[in-house]
């Protein structure tokens, strides 16, 4: 494998950081202006508005950085 730079790792991890960010604030954007936003107990047909975010949140972004970090951190020299 080719060693990367620690500013090409620092970038490219800005870069995902971002993207990933950008998609939690799409996604809680979408959900409070088309699926009238969260609730709890207080409203029962909305409690599936976590799921979305959720899902977002943890399969996408964190699993994203937990992967990119991994990864690339045995790269780096």
């Amino acid at each position: 494998l080719r060693r990367m730079s620690s500013s090409t790792y620092n970038l490219l991890n800005g870069f995902n950081l971002l993207v990933g960010l950008v998609m939690v604030a799409l996604t809680i954007t979408w959900i409070k202006k088309y699926r009238n936003g969260f609730a709890w107990s207080s409203d029962p047909s909305r409690q599936f508005n976590y799921h979305p975010f959720f899902m977002i949140l943890a399969l996408v972004f964190l699993y994203s950085q937990c992967k990119y970090n991994l990864e690339i951190k045995f790269i780096v020299a």
